[in-house]
């Protein structure tokens, strides 16, 4: 027990510290790197090797550059290992290609992999401390998973045995009652099969796209919020999740053909409506719009959590009524509907981050609920594993999709972040250069790469400009071109008399 709760708080630690145990990494790596070096320039000494000379002296440098090399020698470390991993991963896919002309080689798992592969390249070339992230996090999580297997072994013991029970036995067996199976699937799978059944899924989605869209076009959160609920979008995609684990190909089928429906009609139909109905806020200042444009990771894990919670709800008939929750927490309709609003408005980028948050949601429900079918019962591990090599496929196909969408949101994420932290740095850049006590507001700092735009509002003449270019690059840690514009404030007081209003002229 008390192993178990060490393990969750240093994972606790790690995560709220990364930076900390970065910093510690790279320490530990260089001095390895080097006591390495070190010893093989010592072998060579004695056996006059030269190899080992050369292996020797690449260890020493490489230990001294990660030692004292600084930032820029941790992100050419970045590059290395992702030009390594790429190479890797091309050379495999190349492999199964081969393979499979000349065998017929099933080339799934090989481009599987190398496709993993090429993700965490572009992750580690893209997005600066990917490596250091993921060891983090690694470690956090390989603590958080083995403190929860010695907790629940330590709770689950039986007092009379000696050997506690094995959890992920436990799971791999536990299995819903077969009459609470029915009645799970019955609502999960009802009306799939009918004519009614689509035509119904196909007016409820048409009537949430209208109220999304006019909602959006209105910059309305009331009337967006109705849409959610109406939406019946959250159905097909449980149930896919379902039909992926259970290894049932035409469900799937039929799941996955519902929720191509409704994203057609969802924006088909917000760009349709978008056509006639009046614009009464231009896109660019909606707030219904520029919420949904910008997907983050964080919105990752809110689909996650509404995942797990709609799987829980589903094999919960009892709290079945907490669906409507749901479906406002994960939003699957107004997505789709700014998506339609924007390509009619001609803002593409708009498009495209809309259905980003909408195939994050569509993959962190697909996943949570998943798991929680599996940790129910519904669809027990076992059966997953009597499945053979297409239930491992699928759960790879699942995995691929959530590391393809899990990228960009992450660039999305860091690129918000080091929007906020320059703006941040930029203002207390520009108030240490004004000084304390200034008569000067500054109404605009924008930061677009190395041009940095400064609007400052006051009275007589600024501190000089040469200095605060001098702050700016400082503060941003790169070079600027500073263009300072300053608006003259100027202040008149002028008295009146009011007079006598019945003196006559």
């Amino acid at each position: 027990m008390v192993k178990g709760l060490i393990a969750i708080v240093g994972a606790v630690v790690v995560l709220a510290f990364p930076d900390f145990l970065g910093r510690l990494i790279f320490v530990l790596v260089g001095l390895a790197a080097l006591a390495v070096g070190v010893i093989d320039i010592k072998t060579w000494w004695n056996t006059r090797r030269y190899f080992d000379l050369l292996i020797g002296l690449v260890l020493v440098a490489v230990g001294l550059s990660v030692l004292f090399g600084g930032s820029t020698v941790h992100r050419r470390l970045d590059y290395v290992v992702a030009g390594i991993i790429a190479f890797r991963s091309i050379l495999l896919m190349l492999r199964a290609r081969w393979a499979f002309k000349a065998d017929g080689h099933d080339p799934f798992w090989a481009v599987a992999s190398a496709l993993i592969g090429l993700a965490t390249a572009a992750a580690l070339i893209f997005i600066p401390e990917t490596l250091l992230h993921l060891v983090v996090v690694g470690i956090a999580l390989s603590w958080v998973l083995g403190a929860v297997i010695v907790l629940l072994n330590e709770l689950g013991e039986d007092e009379d045995e000696d050997t506690p029970y094995d959890v992920v036995g436990v799971i791999r067996q536990k299995s819903m009652p077969a009459n609470l199976r029915r009645q799970v699937s019955n609502a999960i799978f009802d009306g799939w099969d009918s004519r009614e059944g689509t035509l119904q899924f196909t007016a409820l989605m048409s009537f949430a796209t209208a109220i999304a869209t006019f909602g959006v076009v209105a910059d309305s959160t009331a009337v967006v919020i109705g849409a959610m609920l109406i939406a019946p979008l959250m159905s097909p995609i449980m149930a896919l999740s379902a039909s992926i684990l259970m290894g049932l190909p035409k469900r799937a089928l039929l799941s996955g053909w519902r929720v191509g429906l409704g994203v057609a009609i969802g924006v088909g139909g917000s760009f349709f409506m978008a056509l006639i109905s009046p614009q009464f806020v231009p896109l660019t200042s909606n707030s219904q719009v520029l919420s949904r444009v910008s997907p983050t990771m964080l919105d990752m894990l809110i689909a996650l959590a509404a995942g797990a919670a709609g799987g829980y709800a589903m094999t919960h008939p009892k709290v079945g009524n907490s669906l409507p929750g749901v479906a406002i927490a994960v939003a699957l309709a107004p997505p789709l509907a700014v998506v339609g609003v924007s390509l009619e408005g001609g803002e593409v980028a708009f498009a495209l981050g809309a259905f980003l948050l909408f195939l994050t949601n569509l993959v962190g429900i697909v996943v949570a609920s998943g798991i929680t079918y599996i940790l129910s019962g519904y669809s027990p591990w076992n059966r997953l594993e009597r499945s053979g090599e297409q239930g491992r496929k699928s759960v790879v196909l699942v995995v691929l999709a959530v590391i393809l969408v899990a990228f960009p949101l992450a660039i999305i994420g860091d690129d918000i972040l080091d929007d906020v932290t320059a703006s941040s740095d930029a203002e207390a850049a520009v108030d240490s250069w004004l000084g304390d006590g200034t008569e000067f507001s500054v109404p605009q700092i924008q930061i677009s790469g190395s041009d940095v735009d400064v609007v400052i509002v006051g009275p007589g003449e600024p501190p000089d400009p040469n200095d605060l270019a001098t702050e700016l690059a400082e503060a941003l840690e790169r070079d600027v071109v500073v263009e300072l514009r300053v608006i003259p404030e100027t202040t008149h007081t002028v008295d009146a008399d009011f007079g006598d209003p019945f003196r006559s002229p």
